[in-house]
Order: structure tokens, then C-alpha cells, then sequence
């Protein structure tokens, strides 16, 4: 699929989710790091990043990304959620 288009965020979005799923942990944050990169509008993608550094236990680096994401969509409710639980886990 990314070898066809491989400038397709939600592509990317996809193979971050089903190695995150499988524990591949630094492979989902590399694949959400490209879809961060080719749609830098969308929250969601910083939301879904912010998510799985909390699952893989990185609450420092969960709280630095948020407050980055936070600077970019500061209306965006779900980072603001995030925020506060990442105050709480750090």
C-alpha cells in the first residue's frame, strides 16, 4: 500500500495503528510521525501520538507532544483531555 502511495497520511495511519496493536511500539511512533508530517492539520494524528506514548509508558514525552499539539490546535478538546491527564502521569 505505501510503496504505491507512500505520501498517503492515512496510510500510514493505518500501518501505525496495526504496529501499534502489536506492540511495535517505535514503528507505530515512526509511521504517525510521517502522517503528523503530511497532514500537519490534523489533531487527530497528534491525538493518536499522544495516545500511544501513554500506552508504551513514555508520560514525559506523552505531556511534550500534547503541549506541542496544543500549540497548533489550541480549540482541539481532546488534546486539552490529554493535557491534563498527561500533568497527572508525569
Amino acid at each position: 500500500m505505501l510503496d504505491l502511495a507512500p505520501q498517503d497520511g492515512a496510510g500510514h495511519r493505518v500501518f501505525a495503528d496495526i504496529a501499534w496493536h502489536g506492540g511495535r511500539y517505535d514503528k507505530a511512533l515512526e509511521h504517525f510521525r510521517v502522517a503528523a508530517e503530511l497532514s500537519p492539520e490534523s489533531a487527530d494524528v497528534t491525538c493518536d501520538i499522544v495516545s500511544l506514548l501513554f500506552d508504551a509508558g513514555r508520560y514525559e514525552d506523552a505531556l511534550a507532544e500534547v503541549r506541542a499539539g496544543r500549540g497548533r490546535h489550541p480549540e482541539n478538546a481532546r488534546l486539552r483531555e490529554q493535557e491534563i491527564e498527561a500533568l497527572r502521569a508525569a
